[in-house]
């Protein structure tokens, strides 16, 4: 993400659910990035755990 403009972050974004979301489109953006990163995180922890717990 890093040397991108701000609005290129959200272009995963069709301009019909801008339109739906309204002014909270960039926060529900970042939280569904924030989701998935989260999930694998999670998916992450459980494959070291499983090599511990060998």
């Amino acid at each position: 993400m890093f040397g991108k403009k701000e609005e290129d972050k959200y272009l995963d974004l069709t301009p019909e659910l801008k339109k739906m979301y309204g002014k909270n489109w960039k926060l529900i953006c970042a939280i569904e990035r924030n989701t998935k990163a989260l999930e694998d995180i999670t998916e992450q922890l459980k494959r070291i755990n499983e090599k511990l717990n060998r």
